[in-house]
């Protein structure tokens, strides 16, 4: 049970970041359903399989650093 919570949140994380729509991290905490620590964990997790990413201000919003830019 708590493995499949798990990785549902993490496939709503990714979907929100390719997206570009996770909000800042209070929005993701509370969109994902756990505390802002734990969101960062998360990014974390992420991180660790190679999906780096980071907060883009402009877009106020996490995106993925080795997608290409769609115009």
């Amino acid at each position: 049970m708590a493995l499949e919570k798990i990785v549902k949140r993490a496939l709503i994380l990714d979907q929100l970041i390719r997206q570009k729509n996770t909000g800042n991290i209070e929005q993701l905490a509370v969109d994902m359903e756990v505390s802002r620590r734990q969101v960062y964990n998360y990014l974390k997790v992420l991180e660790k399989i190679g999906k780096s990413c980071e907060f883009d201000h402009k877009l106020q919003s996490y995106v993925y650093l080795d997608e290409p830019e769609v115009q």
